[in-house]
């Protein structure tokens, strides 16, 4: 696990490798996904979604769902 300022170095240093390439990213974190023009999500080794980080949210399906716990955790 990193501090946030390490990540964001490492997301930096990432970015710049990825320049002008095909990249694919193996990510559990939604945030690592923003720049991504596809996203596939899988589950039980099946893709059940795919598209932009825009329309898999708007679909309100299983990547919105891990999108949200992400971003707003529920507190018990």
């Amino acid at each position: 696990s990193l501090d946030s300022a390490s990540e964001l170095q490492v997301k930096k240093a990432i970015d710049n490798l990825m320049a002008g390439r095909t990249t694919i990213i193996i990510a559990q974190r939604c945030s690592s996904l923003e720049h991504a023009r596809m996203i596939f999500v899988l589950a039980c080794g099946e893709v059940v979604e795919e598209g932009s980080l825009e329309e898999l949210l708007a679909k309100g399906g299983e990547f919105r769902y891990l999108h949200d716990l992400q971003v707003c955790p529920i507190h018990s």
